[in-house]
């Protein structure tokens, strides 16, 4: 019985991992070799010396395939006969190889007993020595002097003492003899007495007293001969650290070799192990070495024997994957070895069987259920493996087993070892998503007990305490920010999230609240646990003071995830944390309520902020600063936007204190118009003092250019409206030294009373020259009626006036973007409040545009209806605009946008656009199927994108006058066969760009020709020249053109749904630069077009042709639209309704931008300026064309009085634009510039006249 239990308790235990002499393998491969190197080694010796091969050999194998264990089973075969020494090239690398390969060898057979008795050496001056193997081997090294010292121990001190009295008393005897007189009497004789012991007497009271002070001064001491024992020491000196040169290394070795043969002992075979592990020149260096003292004539009884690894010894020489470096070492193996012994690898049988044997020598048949597993995965991870990374493996499982016993599952342990490195490296996250599994995870489950046994195993705690370390880390993880932490990795997958992130929450400093925060907004798992866990973080966000007047992001985060009763209590609290602030700040209390109360609204938060509201009485300046502040609001999100913001939050203060604080701030410090203008409707506020501090300023013209504009401007505001003109002003002189203070100052014209004092001037009977760039502002509406929209689908009057404002300030600004064509708040509301209108629709925009054309293309005789298509692209704000439309709707290359598909009608003979008179606006869905899904090819025509082209065509016929001449023209993508067999009628013809290579019937109906080949073929009628303006990558030239047209008839499709069609009869028009004009890397101008206009002669053809070129008006118009100041897709609009709206009013602004730069670009006199200017304006003109007009000929305007081209040479001079030839055309720029100078002296125009 006792037996049993102690062989239970041998196990687990470890396993030797050193060479052991026993081939484990099934196929005893090792054994086999070993005694084939054997029967190698006994033959060769039993040759004569001349027939024998060197005595060296290779035995070649990858590390740990066995090598050593060779060598190990060589010497058990042949220690009958040989006498093995190893020699470990790699743990001795830091000696001298030579010296210390003697040293040891020479000291092992000594002590073995192979080297015994006396050798001779040589001396100096000749002769030789009898002296033993150990000092032969020092006097060779000559690194040794060896010195014999003797200790002899000292005479103890009381010895020396009683020496010392035996001397001194025969001394003093012969003193006390001498001093005593002849007569002697009694006490002479004792004082002789005295006189002779004196020393005795001396030595006895130094030894009393010595004792007296320590007690090992006893009798044992005194009495003690010697204090020490005799040494010998032996003393080393070292002399010289050379090595042994190769004379004397050889010799040495002749010598042991012939000292084994003269005494019969067993030949000695050397095994330089580990060699492929040196650096490379410690690899070169033995190699050397042993090359040339074993490869060549070698000794009789010395073999050498040189285990290595081909690979790693390559690496001596260079790089090991190079192939040059394998053959010279391939060249040296061949050189130093006569024969190489090969280990093979074990193959997956014996791999198998080896770690199954070797577990089960470390774990007994404990462990069987597990055993096959381990092997498995262990053979997966690690396919190569030898024997020595096995028995690694086994032994590292050992250690933990000892460690945990059986807490832990033996197959989590073997895991562990084996997949340490990658679990170690981020523990955590390894632990929790079982990645470090790749390879095995079909075998092994990331289930919660291998999650939790191996957390134990990594953090060395009880298994049940582990269960949860992983995710809790985890998640502190995420809170503290680190690198690659996502708190929803695993908050749905692991079913104790909830349960440990509310553990995590606890035990959390409250330090670290706001980052819990931040991090626990990203969770998108829901739960009441978790709802828990946001209810408490909201209890300690609380208790902490606010250091701001602010609405902080993080109780933004916080109230999104509260139910509704804990959203009200912390808005509630949180609101009085605010309107109690110790440093209260008016303005800083204004955005902080509206903050909370636009989150609220854009949240939807049932919660009524409204209710919580505390009327607060401050002080005139606190006052000021939440005016100012809620002035600077944008209240567009509210549903009473009418309302003045500052009325919402109920703070308050003395009318008449802030009436004496306003007054006492002049003349120097009041800048305060803005909060007379807010409060100006308000009966609680009046300002008699700071209108009389104000008149009595002017009246003693204590003004100055910098407190001018809001003196006047409260002035014009605090006036009553009886009081027309103002009753004080100030005197001329100083008006114009004002004036050109201003001109000069560079700040913001429009507030700093610059109006106002060119009003003065205007009113004192003085010209005045505004020649300071200026700016609009609310007044544009009333003034601008330039193609002024109508339409009967908006019948508030109020809607339709600001859709000609919008339109107006988009055309005096050239801009889309609205913060940058609505200068003033008020503006720029109304604009927003417009377009995120629901009863005003994009229809009823499109109808007034529509409108607009049939007026202006009334009475002309033909109209070109070009139509083309644009992508609108709005990828930059998708994300704002999901907030508000769950699928903005795509374009092209799946960007978030709409596609714009304009038809633009122009004036055939002028050339000049009218208006619109159809748009279509659309997008396609993310989830859409692809023309491959949909079969688009055989689609209905109705079904297709394409139809477009069709349904704006029809459009156009039908909305433009009956009576004019209708010619519908497109690019290559309008290459349609139904749109030539719907469209044409008497009045309405088609000329587009082929693009599709049809068939043309001939005479013969059975015959058909390619319209390419048959236009090729076509007669050169004849040949023109135009000049080619400068585009992208295309310079400015003349382009000679080669002209063809013929009378085709193009046949249906053969497939698709137009298939069994009839054919179609009109006329191509093939016109092909010609080479000799094109440049050189520029493709030659070629168009071919198809048209139903009859083409006859050459005359009809080229007007076609110039008719065609019109497009370029179209895709001018996309580029003013897009690129040239719109920027329309910069446009930061939250819906697709309001986008939709305002590319329309867009269109129309960019538009008439257009025609102003045409008609000055074309001269065209013919263009009444009625289509752009009221009567009023053009008044306007008169006067300031005047003015405009220089001295010169060449600077007077050449136009015929209110044409369009002379306005817009008008237009032109008051954008800076010098009149002079040499000075290129004045272009957007310079228009724009022009119209704001323009409107902002109609607005002075209109106050005065």
């Amino acid at each position: 019985m006792e037996t049993k239990l102690q062989s239970k308790q041998q196990y687990p235990r470890f396993i030797q991992n050193k060479p052991c002499g026993i081939d484990k393998f099934d196929g005893g491969s090792q054994e086999r070799l070993a005694k084939t190197i054997a029967r190698h080694f006994c033959q060769n010796d039993s040759l004569d010396e001349e027939c024998t091969l060197p005595r060296i050999i290779g035995i070649e194998g990858i590390w740990g395939s066995g090598k050593s264990n060779v060598v190990k089973m060589l010497e058990r075969e042949l220690s009958d006969d040989y006498y093995f020494f190893e020699y470990d090239a790699w743990g001795h690398q830091e000696d001298l190889q030579r010296r210390s390969i003697l040293e040891l060898l020479t000291s092992k057979l000594i002590d073995d007993g192979i080297l015994s008795g006396n050798a001779t050496i040589k001396v100096k001056g000749g002769g030789t020595k009898t002296v033993s193997w150990s000092e032969k081997l020092k006097y060779l090294l000559a690194r040794k002097t060896e010195t014999v010292t003797e200790k002899y121990p000292l005479i103890s001190n009381g010895m020396v003492a009683a020496f010392l009295v035996a001397v001194l008393t025969p001394i003093f005897t012969f003193i006390a003899y001498a001093v005593k007189p002849t007569p002697t009497t009694w006490w002479f004789s004792l004082l002789s007495i005295i006189i002779a012991a004196l020393p005795v007497l001396i030595a006895l009271c130094v030894w009393k007293w010595a004792y007296s002070k320590d007690h090992k001064y006893g009798w044992s001491y005194m009495l003690a001969i010697y204090q020490d024992k005799v040494e010998k020491d032996v003393c080393y000196e070292t002399l010289s650290e050379d090595e042994p040169t190769v004379y004397e290394f050889k010799t040495w070795m002749q010598d042991i070799s012939d000292f084994i043969k003269e005494k019969g002992q067993r030949k000695l075979v050397l095994v330089f192990d580990n060699m492929d592990r040196l650096p490379a020149e410690k690899v070169k260096e033995l190699w050397s070495s042993i090359h040339t003292f074993f490869a060549d004539s070698g000794f009789e009884n010395v073999w050498a024997v040189i285990p290595f690894d081909e690979t790693h010894l390559a690496c001596a020489f260079g790089d090991e994957t190079d192939e040059q470096t394998k053959q010279l070492t391939k060249y040296f193996i061949n050189k130093t070895f006569p024969i190489v012994y090969r280990v093979a690898p074990p193959v997956i049988t014996d791999y198998r069987s080896i770690f199954n044997k070797l577990f089960v020598e470390a774990f007994g048949e404990t462990e069987n259920e597990a055993k096959e597993t381990i092997n498995r995965i262990f053979r997966l991870v690690n396919p190569n493996a030898n024997v020595r990374e096995i028995i690694s493996y086994i032994n590292e499982m050992v250690a933990l087993k000892q460690e945990w016993c059986n807490e832990i599952l033996m197959i989590n342990i073997a895991l562990f070892c084996l997949k340490k490195t990658d679990i170690l490296a981020n523990p955590v996250e390894q632990i929790l998503s079982g990645d470090y599994l790749n390879g095995i995870q079909t075998i092994i489950n990331n289930d919660l007990q291998t999650q939790r046994e191996i957390a134990a195993l990594v953090y060395g705690v009880d298994v049940e305490d582990a269960r949860q370390i992983p995710l809790k880390k985890y998640i502190e993880g995420c809170i503290n920010g680190e690198e690659d932490h996502d708190i929803n990795q695993y908050a749905e997958t692991n079913k104790q999230f909830d349960t440990v992130l509310e553990e995590v929450i606890q035990c959390m400093d409250n330090a670290l609240i706001d980052k819990i925060i931040h991090c626990l907004h990203k969770l998108t798992r829901k739960s009441d646990v978790i709802l828990r866990v946001w209810q408490r973080i909201a209890q300690l966000k609380l208790k902490e003071s606010i250091e701001k007047q602010v609405f902080p992001v993080e109780y933004q985060e916080l109230l999104l995830h509260l139910d509704t009763e804990s959203q009200n209590h912390v808005i509630a609290q949180l609101y009085k944390k605010i309107v109690r602030f110790n440093d209260f700040n008016g303005g800083d209390y204004f955005k902080t309520l509206d903050a909370i109360d636009r989150f609220i609204a854009q949240n939807k938060l049932a919660c009524d902020f409204t209710s919580l509201i505390e009327a607060k009485t401050v002080k005139p300046n606190t006052f000021i600063d939440y005016i100012q502040a809620a002035n600077a609001t944008d209240a567009a999100y509210r549903d009473n936007a009418t309302t003045k913001a500052y009325k919402y939050y109920q703070v308050a203060t003395n009318s008449e204190a802030l009436d004496n604080y306003l007054a006492n701030l002049l003349p120097d410090n009041f800048d305060h118009a803005d909060i007379v203008k807010t409060l100006k409707d308000n009966s609680t506020y009046t300002f008699p003092t700071l209108l009389q501090a104000i008149t009595n300023c002017i009246d003693e013209q204590n003004v100055n250019k910098d407190n001018i504009g809001a003196i006047f401007t409260t002035y014009r505001l605090l006036a009553s409206d009886e009081e027309r003109p103002l009753p004080v002003t100030l005197d001329s002189t100083y008006i114009n030294q004002l004036h050109s203070e201003l001109e000069t100052d560079g700040r913001n014209i429009k507030e700093s009373g610059y109006y106002d004092l060119v009003a003065m001037q205007l009113a004192h009977g003085h010209s005045v020259s505004l020649i300071y760039p200026l700016y609009t502002s609310i007044y544009y509406f009333f003034y601008l009626c330039l193609m002024l929209l109508e339409t009967d689908q908006i019948r508030d009057p109020r809607l339709l006036r600001r859709l000609n404002l919008i339109c107006s300030q988009m055309v005096v600004h050239q801009s889309a973007i609205v913060n940058q064509f609505s200068k003033e708040h008020k503006e720029k509301m109304g604009a927003y409040r417009f377009l995120n209108n629901s009863s005003v629709s994009s229809d009823a925009i499109l109808s007034g545009l529509i409108h607009t054309c049939c007026k202006n293309a009334s009475g002309r005789q033909h109209l070109l209806c070009i139509q083309d298509t644009s992508e609108i692209n709005y990828e930059a704000h998708v994300e704002r605009m999901k907030k508000k439309t769950a699928s903005p709707g795509i374009v092209g290359q799946k960007q978030c946008g709409t596609f714009l598909h304009p038809v633009l009608v122009v004036d055939a003979s002028s050339h000049i656009p009218i208006g619109f008179s159809s748009v279509k606006q659309w997008n396609r869905s993310p989830a859409a199927l692809s023309r491959e899904e949909r079969n688009y090819r055989y689609q209905p025509i109705e079904e297709k994108e394409s139809y477009r082209w069709i349904e704006s065509g029809m459009a156009a016929s039908e909305q433009m006058p009956r009576d004019a001449v209708k010619t519908i023209i497109g690019d290559r993508e309008a290459d349609i066969f139904e749109l030539f067999s719907r469209i044409p009628t008497d009045n309405v013809h088609l000329l587009i760009r082929s693009v599709h290579e049809r068939n043309c019937r001939l005479d013969d109906p059975d015959c058909s020709v390619h319209l390419n080949t048959l236009m090729e073929q076509a007669v050169l009628r004849a040949e023109y020249s135009f000049e080619v303006l400068p585009g992208s990558g295309r310079k400015k030239r003349v382009a000679c053109m080669e002209l063809r047209f013929e009378r085709v008839t193009l046949c249906a499709p053969v497939n698709g749904p137009a298939k069994g069609s009839p054919p179609v009869s009109l006329y191509c028009i093939h016109v092909k630069e010609k080479s000799s004009s094109t440049p050189v890397n520029e493709s030659p101008i070629e168009w071919r077009l198809l048209t139903t206009h009859v083409v006859e002669t050459v005359e009809q053809a080229i007007e076609c042709i110039g008719w065609y070129r019109c497009r370029w008006l179209i895709e001018e118009l996309f580029r003013v639209l897009k690129r040239k100041g719109f920027m329309i897709e910069d446009a930061q609009l939250e819906t697709v309704s309001a986008l939709q709206k305002l590319i329309l009013i867009s269109l129309q602004a960019a538009l008439q931008v257009m025609v102003l730069k045409l008609s000055f670009d074309k001269e065209d006199e013919k263009l009444s300026s009625e289509i752009y200017f009221t009567s009023k304006e053009i008044a306007l003109l008169h006067i300031v064309g005047k003015k405009s007009e220089g001295n010169t000929k060449i600077q007077q305007n050449p136009y015929k009085k209110e044409s369009m081209a002379w306005a817009a040479w008008i237009i032109a001079r008051l954008g800076a634009w010098s009149a002079y030839k040499s000075q290129s055309i004045p272009g957007y720029i310079t228009f724009k510039n022009g119209l704001d100078r323009f409107y902002t002296q109609f607005e002075l125009y209109e106050l005065i006249s």
